[in-house]
């Protein structure tokens, strides 16, 4: 008599814009952990749900409730802290937990594409004894050849240089690996492929700023750096993502446009070789999910990248940083709405770690948060190079004749530049956007009491 097993149900997110989760049978064989993608049956079509929890009963109609197609990942998509602050954000920004859920991955696994190895492997000549390697070389031609190729090769063959010595090499290799004449290792990136530069000193303000932030790197802080443009804010950066690398830990950074990325990213590769990965939206998705797979494996100890770098999964997260903390950008306006400034900081809290958010105009809800003593507050109010700051000058203009919108001193100084061969940069506001409503006669503002 055989024995009758009661069905399994779990609870799936789909990204779909729907505040629930749905019920599915999921087969014996097809049991997984949560945080991992299946393909789901849902109306006339297919999608993809992400496994939140499994039960052995439901509150539907058995006879009603669909089995799963097929499970997608052998490991997790979403870690269990993944899953927890998507499940804080649906909850925090009022929305949907799929759509949130599914923002938190790389767009290459939003679909049903299946994980694909983003690392290199190759193989490498073991420690054999004379007897074995003379019978290789007198019995067998073929793999004596392709182990001579792999034992003159420092940093081991990959399967395309094998393939090119031997179209049969996968069989050959098999051979090769029943004798322990070679191994097969994951191919770890350079990490100093380069000559570091040598760091800069501190100035006395840098230090202090740097032994402050130290001593509470161990739990969870978060750290506004004001700093003038041109104190040296990158240099601090750079002195605590040393201090986790260092501790074998990985770092966050965050910068809020692609613009940014460029000359960050060579001052990044002179400092700390190419130990890190780039995430942003002017990649292609192969890229994203690339460099989402290198930080995820550890082969990649740093992510740089705008709003979206900050959902990079890793097990050794040990610190946040976000550049110019005040800016708009990294506020999400469509789609799933999120402050990525507010998401950082929860997610340092969940993981009990530091964050640290730089800027020379902090936002007025992080300066709010130093009296109410939930931010430390570190100050660089001096440039470390003797350049002086910009000259700035407030003009008055009350009762003066303006030519659309600038003033006489304006278009005097543009022209004395522009006769001298030099260039002007004039920055306006947003087209058809007040940003003050003023008297031309006596200087009265429209002002809010709030």
């Amino acid at each position: 008599m055989t024995r009758k097993t009661s069905p399994r149900y779990a609870a799936f997110a789909l990204a779909i814009p729907l505040y629930r989760s749905f019920d599915y049978r999921i087969p014996d064989n097809q049991l997984s952990q949560p945080g991992v993608r299946y393909r789901l049956p849902f109306g006339q079509s297919n999608r993809v749900g992400v496994l939140l929890a499994r039960h052995d009963s439901s509150e539907f109609d058995a006879q009603k409730i669909k089995s799963t197609l097929q499970v997608l990942d052998h490991k997790p998509v979403l870690s269990t802290h993944m899953l927890e602050l998507g499940h804080w954000m649906a909850d925090y920004y009022l929305q949907p937990l799929g759509e949130v859920l599914f923002q938190c991955l790389p767009k290459y696994l939003r679909s049903a594409n299946l994980q694909k190895e983003t690392r290199i492997k190759v193989w490498r000549a073991g420690k054999l004894d004379m007897k074995t390697r003379a019978a290789i070389r007198k019995r067998s031609p073929r793999q004596n050849e392709l182990l001579n190729a792999i034992e003159q090769s420092p940093d081991g063959l990959n399967a395309l240089q094998l393939k090119a010595l031997n179209s049969n090499w996968h069989r050959i290799l098999s051979a090769l690996e029943s004798r322990q004449a070679v191994y097969w290792q994951w191919l770890k990136p350079p990490t100093k492929a380069i000559i570091p530069q040598s760091p800069p000193g501190l100035s006395r303000q840098q230090a202090d700023v740097v032994d402050a932030i130290t001593a509470q790197l161990a739990h969870f802080s978060v750290h506004l750096l004001d700093g003038i443009t041109g104190s040296g804010k990158t240099e601090i950066y750079f002195r605590l993502i040393e201090q986790q690398l260092d501790l074998q830990r990985q770092v966050i950074y965050l910068v809020p446009e692609i613009g940014l990325t460029p000359q960050l990213v060579a001052r990044v590769t002179a400092r700390f070789g190419y130990q890190f990965a780039i995430s942003h939206s002017g990649l292609t998705d192969s890229k994203r999910y690339q460099a989402w797979q290198r930080f995820r494996h550890g082969d990649a100890r740093i992510m740089l990248g705008t709003r979206s770098g900050l959902f990079s999964q890793c097990d050794h997260l040990g610190l946040i940083i976000l550049d110019e903390e005040h800016d708009s950008s990294y506020k999400q306006d469509d789609g799933i709405r999120y402050q990525a400034r507010d998401v950082a900081i929860k997610r340092a809290q969940m993981l009990n770690i530091p964050i640290l958010l730089g800027s020379a105009t902090p936002s007025l809800e992080s300066l709010n948060n130093i009296p109410r003593q939930h931010f430390y507050r570190h100050c660089l109010s001096q440039r470390v190079t003797a350049c002086p700051p910009p000259l700035i000058r407030l003009i008055d203009v009350r009762n003066v004749k303006l030519d659309t919108g600038c003033s006489p001193q304006l278009m005097m100084k543009i022209g004395q530049h522009l006769d001298n061969r030099g260039q002007v940069l004039l920055y306006l506001n947003r087209r058809g956007f007040a940003p003050m409503v003023m008297c031309r006669q006596c200087g009265w503002q429209a002002q809010c009491p709030h």
